[in-house]
């Protein structure tokens, strides 16, 4: 290639780049405002929860601050957090083991997997 070639091939090259961000603007435009009409909720962890009181008080402090649901423990008692759900209409979409991190179901050890996966 000699430098006439290498100007030419640089400045069309240049010139598709100056042209393509105008062509991506408006591939990206669309699937940008069908992403910000979507209803996304926010929850909060249980554990990171700093109000002192029962489940129902905890829950109504919550949906006070403005939160869609919690993930709760699974050491908790069920009916109580099940009437508190009720009560404040928070949504719960997840439970977090309590023996999670120190007995994962990942565990290498066989015997460990058992007893977790054990009710």
């Amino acid at each position: 290639m000699n430098r006439r070639e290498f100007v030419h091939t640089g400045a069309a090259a240049l010139a598709l780049a100056a042209l393509a961000p105008s062509a991506r603007t408006a591939e990206t435009q669309a699937p940008a405002a069908a992403a910000s009409s979507r209803n996304l909720k926010k929850g909060i962890m249980w554990g990171t929860v700093g109000v002192k009181g029962s489940v129902l008080e905890k829950m109504k402090a919550i949906k006070a601050a403005g939160f869609d649901g919690t993930e709760m423990m699974s050491h908790m008692d069920q009916d109580e957090v099940l009437r508190a759900r009720e009560e404040t209409g928070l949504a719960i979409p997840s439970v977090c083991g309590r023996d999670h991190w120190g007995k994962p179901l990942s565990d290498a050890n066989p015997k460990v997997r058992a007893e977790v996966s054990t009710p």
